[in-house]
C-alpha cells in the first residue's frame, strides 16, 4: 500500500517525471504482473524521497556510472553497462 507522502508525490509529478516512471516500470517489470510494476514504481518513489538519491524520478531512473571514454572522446554521456540503478537504462 502506498503511504500518503508517496501518493502526494505521484500526483505532483511533472510530465517528464511521469514518463520516466512509466518507462521504468515497463522496462523493469514488463514480464511481471501489475504488482511487479507497482513494486518497481514504489522503489523509485521511495528513492526520490530519500536523501541518498536524486530528487526527481528521472534523476533516480537515470542515475548511472557514465563511461569516461565516451565523454572524453565524443562528449556524450553513455552509461556503463550493468552499472545503473535499473537494468534497462
Amino acid at each position: 500500500m502506498l503511504n500518503t507522502a508517496i501518493l502526494q508525490m505521484v500526483i505532483a509529478l511533472s510530465p517528464a517525471d511521469a514518463l520516466c516512471l512509466q518507462k521504468n516500470a515497463y522496462f523493469e517489470a514488463r514480464n511481471q504482473s501489475d504488482a511487479g510494476m507497482v513494486a518497481v514504481t514504489h522503489v523509485v518513489l521511495n528513492r526520490v524521497a530519500s536523501d541518498r538519491f536524486p530528487d526527481t524520478v528521472c534523476g533516480v531512473v537515470e542515475d548511472a556510472h557514465m563511461n569516461k571514454w565516451w565523454k572524453e572522446n565524443h562528449d556524450r554521456d553513455v552509461p556503463v553497462r550493468h552499472k545503473c540503478q535499473f537494468s534497462w537504462f
